[in-house]
Order: structure tokens, then sequence, then C-alpha cells
């Protein structure tokens, strides 16, 4: 949905180190990828723990704040997230995983238009290749249409159209955009090896619950995202955000 990049949060982070964002140098950066490594293993308080270590020592560390917040997203600390993702913003504001990670906690909250404004900030600035863009596009088309506004963002049909075939957001792209039915979206996504399999399942689930709840199908929207809830894929944003969508549903 973490990040649900972690790598991607790693390169950041180091991309600020040497434009000499670390006042405490590069043992700071040693010790954010220290907490991503606990966040993404499942320690979030650790992770957090760690975050807040660095920027006891230097308040401005954007990449700590970014990735703080991201971890205080598992544990519904959403006020303190907000915080510190909206301080990351203010210190970097070219940082399109930001905006990507503050839209989703929007959508969490449910405020779809600041959501919608937070994709498009990425979608401006997430630079080609980035993991976190495609995955934007998705969360960009879906937040448009839950408010009826049927404009797709740009790129996601480009993205169907020029992935390689075997790519799996790729895959996704064209079950959002109408192109693969459901059935074989979710036998794509249970093919492979297990770790895999249940990976993509996290996503797929969410994706295809998202399309039910769209169409006003509760209970078929509930039902999938209790799959996705239940792949226990908890780095995932999607996961997040599809226990979100939960207690929202009649």
């Amino acid at each position: 949905m973490v990040s649900r990049h972690p790598k991607k949060c790693l390169l950041a982070c180091a991309m600020l180190a040497l434009a000499g964002c670390f006042s405490s140098g590069p043992s700071a950066l040693d010790d954010v990828n220290r907490g991503n490594a606990k966040r993404d293993a499942g320690d979030v308080d650790g992770a957090i723990a760690v975050y807040s270590q660095v920027l006891e020592s230097d308040a401005k560390n954007a990449p700590a704040l970014l990735n703080r917040g991201i971890a205080e997203v598992k544990i519904d600390k959403r006020e303190g997230a907000m915080a510190d993702l909206n301080q990351s913003i203010l210190l970097d504001p070219r940082n399109s995983l930001a905006y990507y990670s503050r839209g989703n906690l929007k959508a969490i909250l449910g405020d779809f238009e600041g959501a919608v404004a937070d994709y498009a900030k990425t979608a401006a600035l997430a630079e080609s290749g980035e993991e976190h863009a495609d995955y934007n596009r998705f969360q960009f088309a879906l937040t448009l249409r839950r408010l009826h506004r049927d404009e797709a963002p740009a790129g996601l049909a480009a993205l169907v159209a020029n992935e390689q075939p075997e790519k799996w957001t790729r895959l996704v792209g064209r079950f959002l955009t109408g192109d693969l039915a459901e059935p074989a979206f979710l036998a794509a996504a249970a093919a492979g090896d297990d770790k895999t399999a249940l990976l993509r399942q996290c996503e797929a689930y969410y994706y295809a619950g998202m399309t039910h709840l769209l169409k006003n199908d509760s209970l078929g929207a509930r039902d999938l995202f209790n799959r996705c809830l239940g792949t226990g894929v908890k780095s995932f944003a999607v996961y997040d955000l599809a226990r979100a969508e939960i207690p929202r549903l009649p």
C-alpha cells in the first residue's frame, strides 16, 4: 500500500543524505534504515522509537518524519501521523512518496477530496519507474470514481499498454480499467510461489473489494476486504486502506 515500498523509502533517504539533509551524518541514515527494517518486520513500535530517537537529535530530518508517519498509521496514531507527514512535506516539498503516503492517510480518514489532491501532487512529482507511482495511479483512479468523477489519472491507460505482460502492476491496471475480469485477476494473484501469491492476493483482494464498493455491493466488498486482512500483509498500504473501509460499510 510501510510503506508499501520500503526500497523507495531507503532510496529517498539516501538521496536526502547526499544533499546534506542529515545534520547528524551517516549514522542518521543508518538509524532511519534500521527503523525501516523494524517496521517492515512488524516491529512498528520499535521502528517508531528509532525514528523518534533520530528526531531528538535532528528535528528537521524529513525521512525520519516521513517514515514515522507511515509507521504511526499502522497503529492508528493518525493525528501524529498527519503531523509528521505534513512536517515532512514542509521540509521536502518535492518528495512524491510523502504526498502519496499522506493521500492514503486522508483516504483512511475519509477525506477523499484531500486524498485526490495529494495523489495528483504525487503524479506530478513522481519519477518514471518509481514503484509507488504505479500504486498512486490506482488510488487516484479509485478515489476519483468514488467521488463520481470519471476522469482517470494520466498514465493509467499508458501503464496498461506499456508495461511488460507479466508485470503484476500491469494486471492490476488491466483489472481497474475493466480489461481483466475479477476471476482471472484473482487467479493471477494466486499464481506463483507462496510468498509472492500472498503479497499479490493482499493487493488483489483490496482492489477487487473497491470495485464492489463502487458498485454498492457492500457484502462483496466486506468479504474481499476481510480476505485482504486475512493475508496478514500488514506492511502494505492497501492493508491499512482495507481495514479503514470495513467500518464504513453499511
